[in-house]
């Protein structure tokens, strides 16, 4: 699952809209609006939707060896 989808889900299970969002993480509607679309969000932004939603973010690289960073 894409990471707009995943947000676009928190969205709908905490009863919020895309422009509520936007207004927590200093984003205007469109800027949220395009990134939903696209997908395109930096590390940073996806931090600051996670603590929007009282949650933690946890970003790792893993390799087709099992190993994990």
């Amino acid at each position: 699952m894409d990471t707009a989808r995943k947000i676009k889900i928190l969205l709908a299970e905490n009863d919020m809209t895309a422009k509520d969002l936007a207004e927590k993480i200093n984003l205007s509607q469109p800027q949220m609006s395009r990134k939903l679309k696209r997908g395109d969000f930096l590390e940073s932004e996806l931090m600051l939707i996670a603590a929007a939603f009282d949650a933690e973010i946890e970003v790792k690289f893993t390799w087709k060896n099992g190993r994990k960073f």
